[in-house]
């Protein structure tokens, strides 16, 4: 085995996309990388990278530069001023700019504009002809593929294609202004405000992040310690819902509770977003789906932490509670269209995830008490 082969396991971080040749023109960049930021420990709490992680990162800032040749440019998703959210990216970028010298760009629109960031990317002749590497987000890796111009950036993960009319079907669009169910949930999030207590405010924040983690608790196991095949292809057969929900995001465009009502003022960090629907909602009742089609005899205990992650939006003020529930439709509609598909049910035999699987049956029943006082 070479240096590469011993090297590539530690540099998997994410997934490194390549501009075709066929779609480059005078103004465009040689090539475009596209990689995900590097892996966290979710023990801590916090929002950087782990010590494997940065490991890893320094491990890329070696391969890159060998594999693809000079590095024209270095540009990385932005951090959250409030909360250090997706401070990942930067971190992963940092051993690359230490190694070569390129200095790198922090995109400030990224959270709303990943795609027509990535149309200027293609756009730019600053880069012409030179090697761009992205260090991204990657629930918005999805949108700023599409600005590349690369076609079935919604299908990158395992290949799924979902069926975004049936989806929207069972979603459903949002209230009319004026509505009976608008005005509800203005009175809802009103009478919440007055209602929650500094215990209910703390709880909100531990769902913060969409981190399969937070399931463990209903398991009565730590996931990434223990079922490390589980994690990772959740994190795959989630990541095309995931896209598909921004895209529902953006074509309704409602604003967030707190834009429309000053009156309104959150208990977690302002999201930029739009509203309609719900991506927490979305991605834990999605999470649950799934992790309930594995592991049935937990089900109930997982759709709880499911339902939990999108009522916090709600208690805190971050979303409508219609966001939320359309959230928890889309998110059961996607799990069951994944759940029906030849790969996710390839996943489910795999020998290593059903020895994983098996595991987790075994927990005692005073293991999964103890976890969820």
């Amino acid at each position: 085995m070479g240096w590469m082969g011993r090297l590539l396991p530690a540099v998997a971080i994410g997934v490194a996309l390549v501009a075709p040749q066929a779609a480059r023109v005078e103004a465009q960049p040689s090539q475009v990388l596209l990689l995900r930021h590097g892996h966290k420990d979710p023990n801590r709490g916090d929002f950087n990278l782990s010590p494997q992680g940065f490991q890893r990162a320094q491990a890329l800032a070696i391969a890159l530069p060998l594999c693809f040749g000079p590095i024209g440019r270095i540009l990385t998703f932005v951090m959250d001023p409030d909360t250090s959210k997706n401070a990942r990216s930067y971190q992963t970028a940092v051993p690359l700019a230490v190694a070569t010298g390129v200095n790198i760009r922090i995109m400030g629109d990224a959270l709303e504009q990943s795609r027509r960031l990535g149309e200027q990317i293609r756009r730019q002749p600053l880069d012409r002809g030179r090697l761009v590497v992205v260090f991204w987000e990657h629930r918005h890796l999805p949108e700023l593929a599409a600005g590349l111009g690369w076609p079935d950036v919604e299908a990158y993960a395992q290949g799924i294609v979902l069926d975004r009319k049936a989806l929207l079907q069972a979603m459903g669009p949002p209230p009319a202004a004026g509505s009976e169910v608008a005005s509800n949930d203005l009175a809802i999030l009103l009478w919440l405000q007055g209602s929650r207590t500094p215990e209910m405010e703390a709880n909100t924040w531990l769902t913060l992040d969409r981190n399969p983690m937070l399931f463990s608790r209903a398991l009565g196991v730590d996931l990434q310690q223990t079922t490390p095949t589980l994690e990772a292809g959740l994190m795959a057969f989630l990541a095309p819902i995931n896209a598909v929900m921004g895209r529902f995001k953006r074509d309704f465009g409602r604003p967030r509770p707190f834009v429309q009502y000053p009156q309104i003022q959150p208990c977690l960090p302002r999201e930029a977003s739009a509203s309609y629907p719900s991506g927490h909602s979305t991605w834990y009742r999605a999470t649950a789906e799934l992790l309930a089609d594995l592991i049935p005899e937990r089900r109930e205990r997982l759709l709880s932490v499911g339902y939990h992650g999108g009522a916090s939006r709600a208690t805190c003020g971050a979303h409508f509670p219609s966001d939320v529930e359309a959230g928890q439709r889309l998110g059961a509609a996607a799990a069951r269209q994944v759940i029906a598909t030849p790969q996710w049910q390839a996943f489910r035999k795999d020998p290593a995830l059903q020895a994983e699987l098996e595991t987790l049956r075994r927990v005692p029943a005073d293991r999964l008490m103890m976890l969820t006082r």
